[in-house]
């Protein structure tokens, strides 16, 4: 669900910046932002409260379970950046080279989304 949402922000943005709407396209962008930070925030509480029941030293499925999660977060906390920095731009203006990078953004988040997939999927696997 959270993934789908930030998407559709996303997929709203990029037609708002096409039909040259900033504030919506702007609204739309720092939802997503706040999304992405709340996932953020959670993902590194869930990790916190995992490490009492195992490290990464444990066994095969701990280093997994650790590098899985942490690599995900850095590519959440880089799309984050990417969006805070696109923020700032089109604070100012939309240019047709902005419009080129809130497509570019939006493609990595989509990337970012189907990485979600895949290292829920790995981490749910051994339950099965």
């Amino acid at each position: 669900m959270r993934d789908r949402g930030r998407s559709f922000l996303r997929s709203v943005a990029t037609q708002a910046a096409k039909a040259g709407r900033r504030g919506v396209l702007w609204a739309n962008l720092l939802a997503a932002l706040v999304i992405g930070a709340l996932y953020l925030w959670l993902q590194a509480d869930l990790l916190r409260k995992n490490a009492p029941l195992f490290t990464p030293r444990t066994d095969a499925y701990g280093s997994i379970y650790y590098t899985l999660q942490v690599a995900h977060a850095a590519h959440v906390f880089a799309g984050l950046l990417l969006n805070s920095w696109l923020l700032s731009k089109i604070w100012r203006r939309v240019t047709v080279y902005r419009l080129f990078g809130v497509q570019a953004i939006a493609l990595y988040w989509h990337f970012v989304n189907a990485l979600a997939v895949v290292v829920t999927l790995t981490i749910l696997s051994p339950s099965f």
